[in-house]
């Protein structure tokens, strides 16, 4: 345990061994790099305007997670803007694994998982995606490194991820 009086150069050290077992167990170092080096990078921006990226509500962008618990998506993947409030975003993380694709909840698969839900592909992706309904949650827009695609407000497709997000939180 950690008490406020442990002197600052242990606390780096202990952090950099916890760190470094980290580092040895990840799977991944690419994608922890990639967002180790966004966070220091912008972890004191305010939104994704001061790095050029201008975002509205029904944009898919390439956002980064960061670090992420079991059951959490984490890293870079996709994200749907539902909604914009005060440099945060609330956003449907995405991916293009296509196994999950097949097990979600659709008109043709009833039988599907309600959490995922499909989407074809949109603007610049270059395949279709599931959207993780159940990820969905508030970001710092600081997180989106750049915007990929866009779903209209009013499109039928934009109105059935809401009401599906809406279900799964109610």
């Amino acid at each position: 345990m950690i008490s406020i009086n442990e002197d600052r150069n242990k606390l780096i050290h202990d952090i950099l061994t916890l760190q470094q077992k980290e580092l040895e167990a990840c799977d991944d170092l690419r994608a922890l790099y990639i967002s180790m080096l966004n966070h220091y990078n912008h972890h004191n921006d305010h939104s994704c305007t001061q790095k050029g990226v201008d975002i509205r509500v029904g944009d898919i962008c390439y956002i980064d997670f960061g670090n992420a618990f079991i059951e959490e998506i984490g890293f870079q993947h996709f994200g749907l803007i539902l909604s914009l409030c005060k440099n945060k975003a609330y956003v449907v993380p995405m991916s293009g694994n296509e196994r999950a694709y097949a097990q979600a909840y659709s008109k043709d698969t009833l039988n599907g998982k309600k959490h995922l839900m499909r989407l074809e592909k949109v603007g610049r992706m270059k395949k279709r995606s599931v959207l993780f309904i159940n990820d969905s949650k508030w970001i710092n827009t600081a997180r989106v490194i750049d915007v990929k695609g866009h779903l209209k407000r009013d499109s039928q497709v934009f109105r059935e991820i809401m009401t599906r997000v809406k279900d799964m939180i109610s």
